[in-house]
C-alpha cells in the first residue's frame, strides 16, 4: 500500500511531464514509423552530397553550398557514427520533430497561462500531417523549427527577466538559428519588431549585437549565397498572392492531399479565426499572446515583400515556421470553446485528430513514395542492372556521389549536360537519365549534329524521373 501511495504521489507530482513525456514519445513513434520506406529524393541524395567524403570535403561542398552549415555538420558527424542509409539519413530530423514539441508546449504554456491549451499544442503538433512528412526527410527544416521555437521561447522570457542564464540561451538558440537555415533571419526581425514595439530594453540591444557578430565568419559566403539565388531559382513567380498564400495554408493542413478543401481545413479555418478574433478582441497588452499573432502575420509579409521585390521565394517550405503560432491559436481557440460547453475541446481536439489519421496520415503511410517526390531507388537499380556498362548522362544537379549511393555501376561513368561539350566519347551504349521530360534535352543538348548514329532503344518512366537508352548504330 505504502509503495502504491508513493507511486500516486509521483505520479500526481510529475503528472505535467509525464503526460508531455508520452507525448513526445507518439510523436516519436509516428516519425520513424516506415521512415526508411520512401526513396530518397533529389533534395535529400543533395544532402548525401553535401557530407560525402572526408570532413574536409564537407567543408568545402558546405562552402558552395545555398545553406548555412549547421545542419550538415551535425548529420555529418552522425552519419560518421553511423554510417549513410536512408534511415540514419532521415533519423536525425525525426529526432528533432518530437523534441520540438518540448518548446511548443512550453511556448504556448508561456503564451496562454494555461497547461491545457499547451497540452492541446503538443498533442497537435503530435499528429500533425505537415510536421510528420517532414521529419522523415533530410533536410534542415525540423532543426529549424526546433531552434526556431527555442528562440522565441527564450526571447519572450528574456524580455521579461535580463538573467544572465536566460540571455544565453536566447543568444545561443538564435545563432544556432540563422547558421541552419538563412530565413531564420526573418523570424531575427520579427523580434525585433516586437522588441521595438513592446519592450525596447536595451539590454536586448547587447544580445542582438553578439548574435550578429557571430556570423561575421559566415557573412561573405551568406552573401554570396543570397546575392546568387542560390538553391531556390526553382522556384516560380507568384501570380496572385492571395490565392498562393491560400494554397499554402491548405498544404499547411492538408499536406499530402495539398490543394484539397475538406471538413478538416473548414474546421480548422473556422477555429484559427475564431482564436484571432478573441485575441484582438481582449486587447491585453500581453507581450506574449500578442507575439503568437506577429510570429504568425510578419514572417508572411516579410517573405512576400522579397518574392515580389527582390526574387520568387514565397513557397510552403519557407514558410513553414508560420505553422506552430497557427498551431498555438489553433490550440487557444478549441480550449476557449470551454466556455460554451466543457466537453466540446475534447470533441474537438478528437475529430481533429480523427481527421488527420483517417484523410491525411493514413495515406501519407500507406504508400512509400510522398507526393511529387522522384522515386529514384528502384530507377537507378534498374539502370544497373539493365545496362551497367553503358556510359552515363544526366542534366541534373545531383552529384555522382549522391547517384552512386542507389547505383554504383555510373561511378566514374557518369557526365553532366554542362560539361558534355568538352567530353569525347564514343560508346557503343548511353543511358540518359533526368528528373523531368529529357528526351528533348538529349536531342537538343547530346545529338543535336551527330544524333543519326545512336538509335533509342528503351524509355521509362515513374515519379517524374526519365530515362532514355541509347544505343550505337554500327549501321
Amino acid at each position: 500500500m505504502e509503495k502504491e501511495n508513493k507511486l500516486l504521489n509521483y505520479i500526481k507530482t510529475n503528472k505535467e511531464y509525464i503526460l508531455l513525456s508520452v507525448i513526445i514519445l507518439l510523436a516519436f513513434l509516428l516519425r520513424i514509423y516506415k521512415i526508411s520506406a520512401p526513396s530518397l529524393w533529389h533534395d535529400e541524395l543533395m544532402t548525401i552530397g553535401r557530407i560525402s567524403g572526408s570532413w574536409l570535403d564537407t567543408l568545402t561542398n558546405l562552402a558552395d553550398s545555398p545553406f548555412p552549415p549547421l545542419y550538415y555538420l551535425i548529420l555529418k558527424a552522425w552519419t560518421s557514427l553511423i554510417g549513410i542509409s536512408e534511415w540514419s539519413l532521415r533519423f536525425p530530423s525525426a529526432l528533432f520533430g518530437a523534441i520540438l514539441l518540448i518548446y511548443l508546449y512550453k511556448l504556448t504554456k508561456l503564451i496562454t497561462n494555461n497547461k491545457q491549451t499547451a497540452y492541446l499544442a503538443a498533442l497537435l503538433g503530435a499528429f500533425w500531417p505537415y510536421l510528420i512528412n517532414y521529419s522523415q526527410e533530410a533536410k534542415m527544416y525540423t532543426l529549424v523549427w526546433l531552434l526556431g521555437l527555442a528562440s522565441w521561447y527564450y526571447f519572450l522570457i528574456f524580455l521579461k527577466d535580463q538573467k544572465s542564464n536566460n540571455k544565453w540561451k536566447y543568444i545561443l538558440s538564435t545563432i544556432a538559428l540563422i547558421y541552419t537555415l538563412y530565413l531564420g533571419f526573418l523570424l531575427l526581425l520579427t523580434q525585433i519588431i516586437i522588441w521595438f514595439i513592446y519592450n525596447k530594453n536595451k539590454d536586448y540591444l547587447k544580445s542582438l549585437f553578439i548574435i550578429i557578430l557571430s556570423y561575421l565568419p559566415w557573412v561573405s559566403i551568406a552573401f554570396t549565397n543570397i546575392s546568387h539565388k542560390k538553391g531556390i531559382l526553382w522556384i516560380g513567380k507568384t501570380e496572385n498572392y492571395l490565392i498562393n498564400l491560400g494554397s499554402i495554408f491548405l498544404s499547411f493542413i492538408n499536406s499530402y492531399k495539398i490543394e484539397e478543401i475538406n471538413i478538416l481545413t473548414i474546421a480548422i479555418t473556422i477555429l484559427v479565426i475564431y482564436g484571432i478574433y478573441h485575441l484582438i478582441k481582449e486587447k491585453q497588452e500581453s507581450l506574449e499572446k500578442n507575439s503568437a499573432l506577429f510570429y504568425l502575420i510578419t514572417p508572411i509579409i516579410l517573405l512576400s515583400l522579397i518574392d515580389y521585390f527582390y526574387t520568387p521565394i514565397l513557397v510552403t517550405r519557407y514558410l513553414s515556421f508560420a505553422i506552430f503560432p497557427l498551431i498555438i491559436i489553433l490550440s487557444y481557440s478549441i480550449n476557449k470553446t470551454r466556455d460554451w460547453n466543457k466537453y466540446i475541446p475534447h470533441i474537438l481536439i478528437l475529430l481533429i485528430i480523427s481527421l488527420f489519421i483517417t484523410s491525411n496520415l493514413s495515406t501519407y503511410y500507406e504508400n512509400s513514395l510522398k507526393i511529387d517526390r522522384e522515386n529514384w531507388k528502384p530507377m537507378l537499380k534498374e539502370i544497373c542492372d539493365k545496362w551497367p556498362n553503358s556510359t552515363f548522362l544526366t542534366s541534373t544537379d545531383i552529384p555522382e556521389a549522391s547517384l552512386s549511393f542507389y547505383a554504383p555501376c555510373v561511378k566514374d561513368k557518369l557526365f553532366y549536360l554542362s560539361l558534355i561539350k568538352e567530353q569525347n566519347f564514343n560508346d557503343s551504349s548511353i543511358v540518359f537519365f533526368d528528373r523531368y521530360n529529357s528526351y528533348a534535352l538529349m536531342n537538343q543538348y547530346i545529338f543535336e549534329k551527330e544524333n543519326d548514329q545512336y538509335i533509342k532503344i528503351d524509355e521509362i518512366q515513374e515519379t517524374n524521373i526519365y530515362v532514355i537508352f541509347y544505343k550505337k548504330d554500327d549501321n
